[in-house]
């Protein structure tokens, strides 16, 4: 006999995993720590790429001055000195808005995720309960028979 509440559990159970909720279901199954650290690292990769493409532009785009400003001593120096300061700087503070932001995502999706565990366990709570009835009533489930004990 058809269930009407196991069918609209299943629907909505469904319904989160086809519908824009299904990357929710792939961020839970990290540890807290473990999502916000990945993301850490592929936005310091992507911040590192992205502060090398652009100064390699600046560079290029200023060539005759930044030439002429390496004949001077101790110019170079200073050079890498700012650039390696820049760097670190912008990408302490990328790095705290990154920390910051997928904190609060993963706070969230686990809020989010908590309704889809409970359509799970009530699925799982209707199987259990037609287990049980099928046992208490002597039937194999598989073939239907009457079996006596």
């Amino acid at each position: 006999m058809l269930n009407i509440e196991k069918v609209k559990s299943m629907t909505k159970a469904a319904s989160y995993e086809a519908g824009p909720e299904k990357e929710n279901i792939k961020i839970s199954d990290y540890f807290r720590t473990d999502y916000i650290g990945l993301q850490m690292l592929k936005s310091g990769v992507a911040y590192t790429v992205s502060f090398a493409v652009l100064a390699a532009v600046w560079a290029m785009g200023s060539m005759e001055e930044l030439m002429l400003m390496l004949t001077r001593a101790g110019y170079l120096e200073r050079l890498v000195k700012v650039m390696i300061l820049l760097f670190a700087a912008g990408l302490v503070a990328y790095e705290t808005a990154v920390y910051a932001y997928y904190s609060s995502k993963y706070g969230n999706v686990k809020k989010s995720i908590k309704g889809y565990h409970s359509y799970l366990k009530q699925i799982y709570k209707f199987y259990q309960d037609q287990e049980n009835t099928e046992i208490s009533d002597g039937t194999d489930r598989k073939t239907g028979e009457e079996h006596t004990l």
